[in-house]
């Protein structure tokens, strides 16, 4: 088994239930920004996002940003969010997801990561021996639109290489 394919798929981030969660054994997760809670390359967060942290928060979960993208724009949807953050993780390296589940203080099995990137997010958990959740990216980038556009590519291929080993993909009812 490969180091990208994820434990748990949903469709959008905002379909993940607090009972989702508990029956996984998370307490804590990160969440990734582009295309999982924030439009790409922007600062509007998608539909639903701030009333799903909210009740994750009712629910008891701690949770922090986990993201490639820059310091500044990081810090800013943080603190709209109010959730920490790591930005500039270089995902799939693991790092930020094992800090992260220290400052939640957890055990790496009871922290998820959730995010839209086989190669990054699902990755990066995976590696560091959290749990991995993938959602399906809500928009194309449009930042640097040709090296995603192959990336994106890249993973429709290995999902459907892999397909027997991807579990099946949750929806809200």
């Amino acid at each position: 088994m490969t180091n990208a394919i994820p434990k748990y798929v949903f469709n959008l981030i905002t379909d993940i239930t607090p009972e989702d969660l508990h029956k996984m054994g998370v307490k804590a997760f990160g969440i990734d920004l582009d295309n999982t809670t924030v439009y790409d390359s922007g600062f509007k967060l998608l539909a639903g996002v701030p009333a799903w942290i909210k009740e994750m928060k009712r629910a008891g979960f701690k949770m922090c940003i986990i993201t490639n993208t820059n310091t500044l724009r990081a810090h800013i949807i943080s603190k709209r969010l109010k959730l920490p953050y790591f930005a500039f993780c270089r995902k799939p390296n693991p790092d930020s997801v094992l800090k992260a589940a220290e400052l939640a203080d957890v055990e790496l099995s009871e922290f998820a990561l959730i995010g839209d990137r086989l190669f990054a997010d699902v990755e990066a958990a995976n590696r560091a021996g959290a749990i991995s959740i993938k959602v399906e990216p809500f928009q194309n980038e449009k930042l640097l639109f040709r090296m995603n556009e192959r990336r994106r590519h890249k993973e429709a291929d290995f999902t459907v290489k892999h397909k027997k080993e991807f579990p099946r993909m949750r929806r809200k009812k």
